[in-house]
């Protein structure tokens, strides 16, 4: 089954079968069979035991799971996926985030947190609650503590759960070193803290959600610290002390100036970070992939410099014209010119490597890496000579590049691998046998 297709049907049970999927069959026949009655017709006694043991049945079920994707490697590695995650998402319509989630927790019940897996697996100790213990004991294995003091502090966590929460095991598994080992809490209170702060940073996230009215709501995740930074940067935006001047001009404006209402503490703090963004020196920023920061604007040069039409961003968002010619002032825009068949013109040839302009010019074209199922954002990608390599008499023209994420780059100059360019523009890798 490749990307993008439905969810798996479930194997038939036939001599010879694997255990692990003659169990899969046998589960799909048992829910199969009930899946026209009705639980209310049960009695109380009978509802009872049917919620806590498919409950308890359900992490079992997930304890097997995990056990098959830590198993996986050789299967991600024979499509040409990074990992089992990658692999896994695409084939099953489900979440990036939830399947490197599940591997790494698979990783570490197979190859550390073995008394917990066998917990895990006997229904002994639930999914969430096995989450927090491994949590737990990962603070614990980094504190650099004997090894006689990581096997007492698993063995006590899951004799824990069978009688707490995962919430009420979680403020335990953060004095756990005080229970098995007293003499280490001073020192560990202190490794605690400069962990903690180094998880923080570990856990600094910036994500971007298209809300289809022309706004985009960011969700953040940073360190305390940083947040204070920005929130007193933006306050010094916000202040009412500031005059209510445009937000261009130093400060969020107090009142709405076609309305004269109050304009929302929220709304201003947008306005100040909108603000503050665009008052950003494009000289001060880093320089990516050889070139200045750059927004690209694919637009008709001649509607750009009439200052009429829309232009369209990387992402495929729309900007007005005259909103282009007002961030010009502040950024570095770059027109992506369009010929008479709205195809992107050649932005270089005669060099071994992609100049800036290629590869931006390639960004607009392709949005993402090229390889079959791949996700991963233009911006992020390294331009591939596709059609012939260049030391084989390849050009280094746009329409002979693609754009390739670092780790389908390296498949793509991998012997080991065979490369098909599907009609869609895409690569499909696959491991040779």
């Amino acid at each position: 089954m490749g990307p993008g297709a439905g969810p798996f049907s479930g194997p038939s049970a036939t001599p010879g079968t694997h255990p692990v999927l003659a169990c899969v069959a046998s589960i799909e026949s048992s829910l199969k069979s009930v899946a026209d009655v009705n639980p209310a017709f049960m009695t109380i006694t009978q509802k009872r035991t049917a919620l806590l043991e498919l409950t308890r049945l359900s992490s079992e079920l997930e304890s097997l799971r995990l056990r098959v994707i830590a198993a996986c490697d050789d299967v991600a590695e024979a499509d040409g996926d990074p990992n089992v995650a990658a692999w896994l998402g695409p084939r099953t319509n489900t979440g990036s985030t939830a399947n490197h989630q599940a591997e790494k927790l698979a990783t570490s019940l197979e190859t550390t947190w073995t008394v917990v897996a066998r917990a895990l697996a006997s229904g002994a100790v639930n999914l969430e609650q096995a989450k927090v213990i491994v949590a737990a004991l990962d603070r614990v294995r980094d504190a650099d503590v004997p090894p006689g003091v990581i096997a007492a502090a698993e063995a006590h966590l899951v004799e824990l759960a069978t009688k707490h929460t995962p919430k009420e095991l979680r403020i335990l598994g953060r004095k756990i070193l005080s229970i098995v080992a007293a003499e280490l809490v001073e020192d560990e209170e202190r490794k605690k803290v400069e962990e903690e702060e180094r998880r923080a940073n570990a856990k600094s996230r910036l994500t971007f959600k298209k809300n289809g009215d022309g706004t985009v709501e960011l969700r953040a995740t940073m360190s305390q610290a940083t947040a204070t930074r920005l929130k007193t940067v933006l306050n010094s935006w916000t202040s009412p002390r500031h005059q209510n001047t445009a937000a261009g001009g130093g400060a969020a404006p107090l009142t709405d100036p076609a309305t004269g209402k109050k304009i929302p503490f929220d709304q201003r703090r947008g306005l100040a970070f909108e603000a503050f963004l665009e008052g950003l020196d494009p000289d001060a920023l880093p320089v990516h992939a050889g070139n200045g920061t750059t927004l690209v604007i694919t637009m008709d040069l001649a509607d750009l410099l009439a200052g009429v039409g829309v232009g369209t961003l990387p992402d495929g968002n729309k900007m007005s014209a005259s909103q282009i010619r007002r961030l010009a002032c502040n950024a570095t825009l770059v027109p992506a010119v369009l010929d008479g068949q709205s195809e992107v013109l050649d932005w270089g040839r005669g060099k071994r490597l992609f100049t800036g302009p290629q590869i931006a010019a390639m960004g607009v074209r392709d949005k993402t890496c090229r390889a079959e199922g791949c996700p991963m954002p233009a911006k992020w990608c390294e331009a591939h000579h596709f059609t012939k390599p260049w030391a084989q008499g390849g050009t280094t023209d746009v329409k002979d590049g693609k754009l390739l994420c670092p780790w389908h780059h390296h498949r793509a100059h991998d012997d080991t691998y065979d490369k098909t360019h599907l009609t869609n523009g895409d690569v499909r890798f696959r491991k040779r046998t």
